[in-house]
């Protein structure tokens, strides 16, 4: 999300991500990436 922010200049409204979450039913862990 950061990279995003710096991207796109640093606005405030850059830094609203309201649900832009999901949840997942398998675990999205690939090789050494581990999801907790």
């Amino acid at each position: 999300m950061n990279a995003y922010y710096q991207a796109r200049g640093r606005n405030t409204w850059n830094c609203f991500f309201n649900a832009t979450g999901i949840i997942s039913i398998t675990d999205p862990s690939l090789g050494t990436c581990k999801y907790a």
